[in-house]
């Protein structure tokens, strides 16, 4: 099974590589703004959603965190239910924050930047295969 993947990340440079090393395994779509985010999960319907937590413009932590409640929220509608979360950051010293950030918005997976790159697509294609074998 080819499972869908959102990737959101603020950094060009950054969402080619997700589309160029996630397509291994998923098909990618990619976006770089908070504001179309929540609209892109509407129309491509994503398995799972990866998103940074930090923007620029936005409070420390609340961009990605604010994005990944609506989420949430979002699987209280019946075609949405399947729909998971995970976090990445390159701020691996805010560890604290990651920590809420993982509890708040029930996302399993944390990936730090840079990631691993194989490991990283083994990780989340094993959590979505242990979810839908339950």
């Amino acid at each position: 099974m080819v499972y869908k993947l959102l990737f959101i990340d603020d950094e060009p440079n950054l969402r080619l590589l997700g589309r160029l090393v996630f397509r291994r395994a998923f098909q990618v779509e990619d976006v770089g703004d908070l504001s179309i985010a929540q609209s892109r999960i509407l129309s491509f319907h994503p398995d799972l959603v990866l998103t940074d937590l930090e923007y620029p413009g936005e409070t420390s932590k609340s961009g990605g965190m604010d994005l990944l409640r609506g989420v949430n929220e979002l699987r209280n509608v019946q075609e949405y239910q399947h729909l998971e979360t995970a976090l990445m950051s390159g701020h691996s010293s805010h560890e604290q924050c990651v920590q809420e950030a993982l509890v708040l918005t029930t996302s399993k997976i944390f990936l730090g930047k840079p990631y691993p790159i194989q490991e990283s697509i083994d990780r989340l294609v094993r959590y979505l295969e242990k979810i839908r074998t339950r």
